[in-house]
């Protein structure tokens, strides 16, 4: 139970089950679901933002499974440190533990926590823009969890190497991977990862200028969530669904879905979704010209998320109000939004968000004809870029 919870924000029920199950296991003297446990506790702990609290147990346990020479013990305890380290964003650490681990695995023949630990890499290398690499790991993963026939380790896979393809604005093969997922999903009739799958669809349609087929599967998603109370996604689902409806020009439909979209979250008391569809009703506003009002809800949006804690998704919420600002001439606000966002993403060590951050803050300077400083923030934007090799960014 305690493995299904872990993409869940009750972080305290998480623990719970986790503890439990670790209990469980010891006093059985079973190994394997010890050592399972144990990296379903540390999991915890991160949902928990409480990481470091358990890294020096973390570290007893391995060198416990080392000292009994127990290899798949010795490499969960590995992923399960590294993982903590990617709680605290301290990816090159992480990568080199989960290498270590890679390499026990495969010589134990262990597959499916080999498995495990490739989608642990896949988010080192997306956090660190390493996109080769993670597009690389995450298509090992699908061969591995469909070589030991495990269909959600395949369709969680295939997102990733949707999600990889999308940030290398491979949009073609983004979207096979994308249905690939779903297809996946479905046959195991896992609803809440078909929800997703549904919304990494909508997205690329969105992305590849296709409102049309975008509207049509985001209203499949949000359908299906409804249906069946997959809050998780809903969010998702009405943001691309009111995407696409203003560019296909229907405003008042998606007036109408984003005002209730806000009223039920709000209700509820789900701010991840109540923040998803601030955005969404933002985009309304701002596509009414009502630049008052798009602005009060992408200020909402942010505080809404610095609320449950979400950083990478603060980051990128500020670069949106950021922008409406300086559309609207408010020079000064948009500058400190995108200076707050260069500050999350370089702690997060995002280098594509730093650099979209400094890119922000360009036009804001020009404003307050502070040209110096807009030149100084162009030249370090294209610096960043050039680093990762992120060139659509570079040429503007």
């Amino acid at each position: 139970a305690a493995e299904d919870e872990l993409s869940a924000e009750e972080a305290g029920e998480v623990f719970r089950h986790a503890t439990e199950a670790l209990e469980m296991f010891r006093s059985a003297g079973d190994k394997r679901g010890e050592q399972d446990a144990f990296r379903l506790l540390c999991g915890a702990h991160r949902l928990q933002e409480h990481p470091d609290s358990l890294l020096e147990q973390a570290t007893t346990e391995l060198e416990r499974w080392k000292a009994a020479g127990d290899k798949r013990g010795e490499a969960a305890m590995l992923v399960a440190i590294a993982e903590l380290h990617q709680a605290k964003h301290r990816h090159d650490e992480a990568l080199k533990l989960l290498a270590e681990a890679l390499e026990i695995l495969r010589a134990a023949g262990d597959h499916r926590m080999e498995a495990s630990a490739l989608l642990a890499c896949v988010k080192s290398h997306m956090c660190r823009d390493f996109l080769e690499e993670a597009l690389r790991d995450a298509k090992a993963a699908v061969e591995v969890f469909e070589q030991v026939q495990d269909k959600h380790g395949v369709a969680k896979a295939w997102m990733l190497v949707a999600t990889a393809h999308i940030e290398d604005h491979a949009l073609d093969e983004g979207l096979a991977a994308a249905k690939s997922s779903l297809s996946a999903a479905r046959e195991l009739k896992h609803l809440q990862r078909e929800a997703s799958a549904l919304c990494m669809i909508a997205k690329l349609h969105l992305l590849k200028e296709r409102p049309r087929q975008a509207g049509q599967v985001a209203e499949e998603a949000l359908m299906l969530c409804r249906k069946a109370g997959i809050a998780r996604e809903e969010g998702t689902a009405v943001d691309c669904l009111v995407q696409a409806l203003l560019e296909r020009g229907d405003v008042k439909k998606a007036t109408e879905i984003a005002v209730s979209s806000v009223a039920k979250f709000q209700s509820s008391g789900n701010k991840r979704c109540e923040a998803a569809s601030r955005r969404a009703l933002s985009r309304v506003y701002a596509a009414k010209h009502e630049f008052d009002d798009a602005i009060r809800e992408a200020e909402a949006e942010v505080a809404l998320l610095r609320e449950v804690g979400d950083k990478r998704a603060q980051a990128a919420s500020l670069l949106m109000l950021s922008e409406l600002r300086a559309t609207h001439e408010q020079g000064g606000e948009a500058l400190a939004d995108a200076k707050e966002a260069a500050e999350l993403s370089k702690a997060l060590q995002d280098t594509k968000g730093e650099a979209a951050a400094y890119y922000a803050q360009i036009f804001p300077n020009i404003l307050a004809e502070d040209y110096d400083e807009a030149l100084e923030k162009a030249d370090a934007a294209r610096e960043l870029f050039q680093d990762i090799g992120e060139r659509r960014w570079d040429a503007r």
